[in-house]
C-alpha cells in the first residue's frame, strides 16, 4: 500500500518537474526573442 502511494507520488513529482522545466524553457525562449526584436 505504502509502496504504491510512493510510486504514484514519485510519478506525479516527475511530471510536475518536467512540466516546470518545459515552462521555464519556453519563458526563456520568449524572453530571448523579445529582446532580439527590440
Amino acid at each position: 500500500k505504502i509502496s504504491q502511494f510512493f510510486s504514484d507520488f514519485l510519478k506525479n513529482l516527475f511530471n510536475y518537474l518536467s512540466y516546470g522545466v518545459i515552462v521555464c524553457y519556453g519563458i526563456n525562449l520568449a524572453y530571448i526573442g523579445f529582446k532580439a526584436f527590440q
